[in-house]
């Protein structure tokens, strides 16, 4: 007697190891499982697209096929389903765009990242520079990065995505338990929480931040009680650089860090500073914030306006340069997907605007 046949249509993204796609890539697989217990499918379909090197973010259906409808749903479909029922599990998949880029093909785009030495180029921009050896106290301990004016400023930059933490995510599918769906995944919206559960998500992923800056207001205190005898009225800040956490949206960032530079009297205030780039392999954005993004309180004004020029520089430079960046490259927002007791937790960035629908809509008019 032959099984019935189940299908799973699952949005996926690919694992950091897939051999053909890219981590920013998301897509779709359809898998046929001839099996009786809808239960035992879904586990050999898991295993599956384990073994296909992709990670689920949800199911899209899970459903138990009727023989007459499938032979009225095309060929292929009908062909998947004949083989799921002589006993192979069936794929079938696609991306959610076109793969213009596979892995190790050169990309026509490389978006550059903002790094320490471009922060460099803006404090020199505003008549800041490096502390010297004597203001750094020959380097004794830990010391501040930069003088502008009467300000003494220390620099941190977020490289890596603090999300990727085995504890850190623990503690969200904890906190998110109760809204896994029935399929076992939460896609995670941050707008969408309660007031206590977005408070606490920021407890979670604001630790690296809240790190950094009370690094960067150790040094800074270093740095001004060194120079208090001789000038006493230097006052101290922070710069908060985010090249890599991609899961921390820029508003957030600045809000955490706006929370605890108030509950600073070493740190008057803090700049944030983010950049990130979206691609589809064909179209790619590179986006760039700085905060506080109005006000005229010096230095942050002096800094703001030295900053956008110094993106507007760097970027025709590297339009230039045939949009290739000439030193460290930006990494695309990529989802991140994490699995916990058997739970899918997800969060996606989006995706790029696509010129090629927008030449298509213009071409329907």
């Amino acid at each position: 007697m032959s099984k019935k046949v189940q299908r799973f249509v699952i949005r996926v993204k690919p694992e950091r190891n897939h051999p053909h796609y890219h981590e920013w890539q998301t897509g779709t697989v359809c898998l046929f499982v001839g099996e009786d217990d809808r239960a035992r499918a879904q586990e050999l379909a898991e295993q599956e697209l384990e073994q296909r090197r992709w990670q689920r973010i949800q199911y899209l259906e899970r459903a138990t096929l009727v023989e007459s409808r499938v032979c009225e749903s095309g060929e292929e479909v009908w062909n998947a389903y004949l083989r799921a029922r002589s006993g192979q599990i069936v794929g079938i998949e696609a991306l959610d765009r076109i793969p213009f880029r596979r892995k190790g093909e050169q990309s026509s785009i490389v978006a550059p990242r903002l790094t320490e030495a471009f922060i460099d180029i803006v404090i020199e921009r505003v008549g800041g520079r490096r502390l010297t050896d004597e203001e750094a106290n020959f380097r004794k301990v830990p010391n501040a990065d930069y003088r502008v004016g009467h300000f003494i400023l220390e620099l941190k930059d977020l490289q890596t995505e603090s999300l990727e933490i085995r504890t850190r995510q623990q503690k969200v599918a904890e906190l998110l338990r109760t809204h896994v769906r029935s399929d076992r995944s939460l896609v995670i919206d941050l707008s969408s929480l309660s007031e206590d559960e977005f408070t606490a998500y920021t407890e979670i992923v604001g630790v690296p931040i809240r790190k950094r800056l009370h690094s960067a207001r150790d040094q800074v205190r270093a740095t001004l009680d060194h120079l208090s005898n001789s000038e006493p009225s230097l006052r101290g800040g922070a710069i908060l650089l985010n090249s890599g956490y991609g899961t921390m949206p820029h508003r957030l960032l600045y809000d955490l860090a706006k929370s605890y530079v108030e509950r600073s009297r070493t740190l008057q205030f803090v700049i944030c500073v983010s950049c990130w780039c979206l691609t589809d392999g064909f179209d790619t954005t590179v986006q760039f914030a700085f905060d506080p993004h109005e006000g005229d309180l010096q230095p942050i004004a002096a800094i703001r306006g030295a900053f956008w020029s110094s993106v507007e520089s760097m970027m025709n430079d590297w339009a230039r340069n045939g949009c290739r960046a000439q030193g460290s490259e930006l990494e695309p927002l990529r989802p991140l997907v994490f699995e916990d007791a058997g739970d899918s937790f997800s969060l996606i960035p989006p995706q790029p605007p696509s010129t090629l629908n927008a030449e298509d809509r213009e071409r329907k008019k």
